[in-house]
């Protein structure tokens, strides 16, 4: 029943990041984290729970970058990225997880514009805007953006680059 408990941490996170609560937020994304590793050890092959470790990264990253801490959102942001590609690569047809790949890259374009890297921040836009997520992969842990393409696209135009064909 850990998959129940992941997502009650995830949306009372959701709603303390919404209401502003940035600590709050951080201590329900980091047990839905600690919930979601724990299923991921108990069962390595259990892919929703290594897309929830994934997914909870980008959250616990959110949070963080919220607060302004910028560093160790960007770092969190890489940890889903390390997970997001494990599961992109066990079943690329699969678009609930390109759609979290593509948000890993997303949410490292942010954090580097954030922090003034423009070259950092186009180049993960870049890659975000490379992969082929679908409008429609939508999951209730991962609502925004509802197009992470567009945003990514819209995101290197604003920094005077050229978005992928």
């Amino acid at each position: 029943m850990a998959g129940a408990a992941d997502f009650h941490s995830s949306a009372i996170g959701e709603v303390y990041l919404h209401d502003k609560d940035h600590d709050r937020a951080l201590a329900e994304f980091r047990t839905y984290w600690s919930l979601s590793n724990d299923a991921r050890t108990r069962d390595p092959a259990n892919t929703a729970s290594l897309y929830d470790v994934a997914n909870a990264h980008e959250k616990i990253g959110d949070a963080l970058r919220e607060q302004g801490d910028l560093s160790a959102a960007s770092r969190e942001y890489e940890q889903e990225l390390v997970v997001a590609r494990q599961l992109a690569a066990k079943d690329p047809s699969n678009a609930t997880w390109q759609k979290n790949l593509a948000t890993g890259h997303q949410r490292i374009g942010l954090t580097r514009r954030m922090q003034g890297d423009r070259d950092g921040a186009l180049a993960a836009f870049q890659q975000c805007a490379l992969i082929r997520a679908k409008r429609t992969a939508w999951t209730p842990r991962s609502a925004w953006p509802a197009d992470v393409n567009e945003d990514c696209r819209r995101q290197i135009a604003e920094l005077g680059g050229v978005p992928p064909p």
